[in-house]
């Protein structure tokens, strides 16, 4: 009885060692995931967690680079031109290298990680494309950043040995909206006036301040020896124009002078006119001065209202780099207000003014030794209600306006033949 059990015994061992033998052959490693296919799984699923996190990160990088090129561009020219050792560049040094650390840590911390349409897979590599809906965002992005630099206004204050300068700045600082968007940019002449130096200290954070550097006698006609001043003024005003243009590179620019008092709505009043100065080739300024501003003599109910003028009225006045590069070959050695109302150079082009100024002066001694001061400019009204004109259509100051005047002209001059033209018009409509 012992050799059949024997036998079946051995029969049960060997179908089990069989089954063991299949399992482990077939079914066990079928079960068993790949590892190369895990590994490429896994980064699938980080490469998913880091997208959005990457593009932040590209896009804070993009800017951190764009800061860091335009704070170099404006270092070297400032260098360049006043000297290492000049305050501004220290503080944009200081910028520069915060950028550049931000920058450097942002590389360190984010390069050992799966990048945006990247997998690694056994060694290989595989680099993916931005996709078209990428790309034109980017694109939308870089337009938009050039139209933000194409409505930024620089504001120039002229400045000589005035230590009430403070005046003109603290109304500037007090009514700008964005420091971003209305840079100041502070020219002084005269050299290094001492208390106008000292009153300007608290400020030199706030501002750029640049000097113009040639200090040479003027050489004038004995005639015109009266008339000295005028010739520095002008010979100021190419320079810091040069400058604020062409070496910082702005494209639209607000002069004020040293002794000028701004409005609430100064800037309000120049950023909404700005678009109508670059389209209109007919407009060539917009001017915040109204020289018949006295009180008796303007509208005190309507400080909205805006005009069209052939005359230069200057004493804070914006224009763009487009006229300036027309009129710095021929930029005159003296009494350059006087010369801009030339015909030659206004070429039949009007500025814009307010009806109730947005600047005053309160110089009562300068160049022209207060003669008109005391007579007639101490009594210009300054603006002091907020006009939003941001909101409102100022298109009638357009060249198109006059086509409106000249039909109203016509209607005045031929009413038969304009009652003759809508009667013919109505007959037209009801017989078709």
């Amino acid at each position: 009885m012992r050799r059949p059990f024997r036998q079946y015994y051995y029969l049960v061992i060997i179908l089990c060692s069989g089954i063991l033998f299949y399992y482990a052959l077939f079914i066990h490693n079928r079960a068993l995931p790949n590892p190369d296919d895990s590994k490429v799984t896994l980064l699938h699923q980080q490469n998913s967690n880091y997208k959005e996190l990457s593009r932040k990160l590209d896009s804070l990088e993009r800017e951190i680079e764009s800061q860091v090129q335009d704070s170099n561009g404006v270092l070297q020219r400032i260098k360049s031109k006043f000297g290492s050792n000049s305050s501004l560049a220290h503080k944009l040094i200081d910028k520069v290298k915060g950028a550049r650390k931000k920058l450097d840590h942002l590389h360190h911390d984010f390069d050992d990680e799966p990048h945006l349409g990247e997998v690694h897979s056994g060694g290989e590599h595989v680099q993916g494309k931005l996709s078209h809906d990428e790309e034109d965002e980017n694109g939308a992005h870089e337009v938009l950043e050039e139209q933000s630099r194409e409505s930024v206004i620089a504001i120039l204050v002229i400045v000589c040995n005035r230590p009430t300068v403070t005046r003109c700045l603290d109304k500037l600082l007090k009514y700008r909206s964005s420091p971003t968007k209305f840079p100041i940019i502070l020219s002084q002449d005269c050299g290094h006036h001492p208390k106008t130096i000292e009153a300007l200290r608290p400020y030199e954070d706030k501002l750029i301040h640049i000097f113009q550097p040639n200090m040479e006698e003027i050489q004038v006609e004995p005639a015109h020896s009266q008339f000295f001043g005028y010739y520095k003024i002008s010979r100021h005003y190419g320079w810091a124009l040069n400058q604020v243009f062409n070496h910082l590179n702005y494209s639209n620019l607000i002069i004020v002078e040293d002794d000028i008092e701004v409005a609430p709505d100064f800037f309000e009043y120049f950023s909404s006119t700005l678009p109508l100065l670059k389209e209109d080739p007919t407009l060539w300024c917009v001017s915040a001065w109204n020289d018949n501003g006295k009180e008796n003599r303007i509208d005190l109910n309507a400080p909205e209202l805006l005009y069209r003028t052939d005359f230069f009225p200057g004493l804070g006045w914006m224009l763009t780099k487009e006229l300036f590069k027309e009129l710095r070959p021929k930029w005159p050695p003296a009494f350059w207000d006087d010369w801009m109302r030339e015909p030659v150079q206004r070429k039949g082009r009007a500025c814009i003014r307010p009806e109730i100024s947005r600047t005053s002066t309160f110089g009562k001694l300068g160049v022209s030794k207060g003669t008109y001061y005391q007579t007639h400019l101490k009594f210009i009204k300054l603006n002091d209600k907020f006009v939003p004109f941001s909101t409102m259509d100022l298109t009638y100051l357009t060249k198109v306006r006059k086509y409106h005047i000249s039909s109203s002209v016509i209607c005045y001059l031929f009413p038969k033949l304009v009652t003759f033209y809508l009667l013919f018009s109505s007959y037209k409509k009801k017989t078709c």
